[in-house]
């Protein structure tokens, strides 16, 4: 029974995945945040690839390692899958897998607990309770969340639900410490704030079953060697955390915000007052659950936005569904006091009612039905395909630069969804170096690019953190002063209101006009702020990546939000006067003739360049790091989260170095693989004799 309803949730969530022709068709996904993700499975496997994928690339307008960016998990699935499979097939099996991972961890766990056969099933059954319920302020664990870019929460749900269940085997005498450390780690690499509701949980559970040294040793075991396998990402990863700004999503501190809304409301009320009878009637594991839901819960009220970010709190909702499971284990038992109830039977209603509950709700239907739908579909199913697609070819043959799109208010409208720019390296071949809207939650290059976006129009809509402050009004030309700042080298105008402002700069060039047919109605074609079927790609002079500065003042070093706002002041002075004088932390100050910047070699790696003079400093327009180490000048971090340079020597390199804790999490997650691997092969010689020995 267990089998069989996994098997039919796996059919629902075929069915809201597009089907089984949408799962292996060549489209990208895309829709929401699952485009800026696309974009990073695909870099992540490159990288992965050509041997870098834990080094510097100059891809993204990070100021971190690029292997650090995100999730490491997912990437790695889909570099797997993709030696057999079309890439966008891959993405989409491994989106289908994490969502998967969530029903069966939970199914491991309920057999882990003790659990009957009759009982799994339930479990399985009312799984869709959590899985289509769409939570307003909570980020992964869904359906429709993993649908539109969540899917590493989705893995971190499903597996580190497995890694509890396999921690109990452990406890009961039945488990594998290697085999739950491999669990632990898949746990880690594939979200740090879902493993941290899983870690919560965990050390909930383990109270209440843990006892004697043996158990302990075993989980100790279990624990340190999962660390030990995901050390390669994580112990480099807390290295460089400090250049970012962590995660800046909502934060609410409101409990009943989270757990009383009307899409996961009746899901958490009547499963948390199931867990509280499973815990009268002593039913197997509710106390621990019940504890595990306690302890999470009360997370949202601690000052740590990592806690209260939202992301922490979906595993509150899988754990809510073994009570309503509980529930129906007593309504089963009083009707089988007035006559027998076949099991399959019960099976069956609880799944209807698991599908019925959240979907009465208007709002999740809606997302069932519409946007889940439409992920798989990929960008080819929007209106403003065409158009892209012409336009990425003009752009793949301009020489490789920067490039940004404008994206006024009504993007979605005229082209079917605005977050299509993400994709735009994919198209290019690289052309593109800086998706504007990807991970802008931890980057202060990004809060900049921004600003000076909405400087070129105030029609301009994209998803910036509450603090940010905003252009008073919009200025063309300060809009384009501060993208040359940030190293932009195009600019592809799409409203004629811009694009007769760009008419009359002169640090721009118009390179290219791309017409596409239109399908907009006659008020859209004549409104100057809408997009009309023509693209207009504007080259911005004066952007190359190393360039000679004349004014410095010298800066402290800022925590990361604060240097994000300093950004901002400067991009303010910048762009009413280009010769503003640009802060450096602790640099000489400076004022003086313009370096010469002769013969520049870049690559992801390395960069070097010759100055005809000593002591004039340089801008490199790369993401500033501590990693990068310089021969013949001085290295200092400069705003907007660029490298200044005051060379000592005519000639200069900058190398990018990893971090030592790179190494060190290279050799431990080596060790620990070797160990998992004697382990493991010992473990399985040892059960073979033990079964050549029994049958004898």
């Amino acid at each position: 029974m267990p089998r069989i309803a996994f098997l039919a949730v796996s059919l629902v969530v075929l069915y809201a995945s597009g089907g089984p022709i949408a799962l292996l068709d060549g489209r990208l996904p895309y829709t929401n945040d699952m485009t800026g993700h696309v974009w990073w499975l695909s870099a992540f496997r490159s990288a992965f690839l050509h041997g870098h994928p834990l080094g510097w690339s100059n891809d993204i307008n990070l100021g971190y390692l690029f292997g650090y960016t995100y999730f490491p998990f997912p990437p790695l699935v889909v570099t797997a899958l993709s030696f057999v499979l079309p890439m966008a097939a891959a993405i989409k099996i491994m989106v289908f897998g994490s969502l998967l991972s969530m029903p069966f961890g939970l199914w491991r766990l309920s057999k882990a607990l003790g659990h009957n056969a009759l009982v799994q099933a339930l479990v399985v059954s009312a799984s869709p309770l959590a899985l289509l319920s769409c939570h307003y302020v909570t980020i992964g664990g869904t359906l429709y969340d993993t649908l539109v870019g969540e899917f590493s929460m989705a893995f971190s749900l499903g597996l580190g639900l497995w890694s509890i269940a396999s921690l109990i085997q452990l406890i009961d005498g039945s488990g594998r410490w290697w085999w739950s450390g491999i669990l632990i780690a898949a746990t880690v690499l594939s979200h740090l704030q879902g493993a941290i509701g899983v870690a919560l949980c965990t050390v909930c559970v383990l109270v209440f079953r843990a006892r004697g040294r043996r158990s302990w040793y075993s989980i100790a075991a279990a624990t340190v060697l999962g660390l030990g396998l995901s050390a390669w990402w994580w112990l480099p990863g807390a290295a460089v955390a400090n250049e970012t700004l962590g995660d800046v999503n909502p934060v609410s501190h409101n409990l009943a915000g989270y757990f009383l809304d009307a899409q996961t409301g009746p899901l958490v009320v009547v499963g948390v007052l199931g867990l509280l009878l499973g815990t009268w009637r002593r039913r197997a594991g509710a106390t621990e659950i019940v504890s595990a839901v306690a302890v999470v819960a009360s997370t949202v009220l601690l000052p740590f936005s990592v806690f209260s970010a939202g992301r922490v709190l979906p595993v509150v909702f899988w754990l809510a569904v073994l009570g309503w499971v509980f529930i129906v284990l007593d309504i089963v038992d009083v009707v089988q006091r007035r006559g027998r109830v076949v099991s399959i039977t019960t099976v069956i209603v609880v799944a209807l009612v698991a599908l019925v509950v959240p979907l009465s709700n208007a709002y999740n239907r809606t997302a069932f039905t519409t946007v889940d739908a439409v992920t798989n579909r990929g960008i080819e199913s929007f209106k403003g395909y065409p158009a892209i697609q012409k336009l990425t070819s003009v752009l793949a043959a301009l020489p490789p630069g920067r490039v940004m799109v404008e994206t006024p208010a009504n993007f979605v409208d005229q082209e079917g969804d605005w977050l299509w720019p993400n994709l735009l390296p994919l198209s290019t071949n690289g052309h593109d170096t800086s998706p504007e809207a990807v991970f802008v939650n931890v980057n202060p290059s990004s809060i900049a690019i921004q600003y000076a976006y909405e400087n070129l129009s105030l029609a301009y809509s994209s998803p910036v953190t509450s603090w940010q402050p905003n252009p008073a009004a919009p200025d063309p030309r300060a809009g384009v002063t501060q993208l040359r700042a940030l190293g932009v080298n195009y600019f592809v105008v799409e409203t004629p209101e811009l694009e007769a402002a760009f008419r009359g700069l002169p640090d721009v060039q118009l390179l290219a006009t791309v017409n596409v047919l239109t399908t907009d109605t006659p008020a859209q074609l004549f409104s100057p702020l809408n997009t009309q079927g023509t693209y207009w790609v504007y080259g911005i002079k004066q952007a190359p990546v190393i360039v000679g500065v004349t004014n410095i003042v010298p800066m402290s070093p800022l925590a990361a939000k604060p240097y994000a706002l300093s950004e901002v002041r400067f991009l303010q002075a910048i762009g009413r006067n280009t010769r503003a004088p640009v802060p450096a932390v602790d640099a000489a100050p400076y004022s003086g003739p313009v370096a010469h910047v002769l013969s520049a070699s870049i690559s992801s790696t390395a960069i070097s360049f010759r100055v005809d003079r000593v002591g004039e400093p340089v801008i490199i327009r790369q993401s500033y790091s501590p990693l990068w180490h310089v021969t013949g000048g001085k290295l200092y971090r400069a705003e907007p989260n660029e490298m200044l340079i005051v060379p000592s020597a005519t000639t200069v390199n900058v190398t990018f170095t990893p971090p030592t804790t790179q190494r060190i999490g290279l050799a431990l997650t080596t060790v620990s693989g070797v160990g998992a691997v004697v382990a493991g092969l010992s473990d399985i010689r040892r059960r073979r004799s033990s079964k050549t020995t029994s049958s004898r």
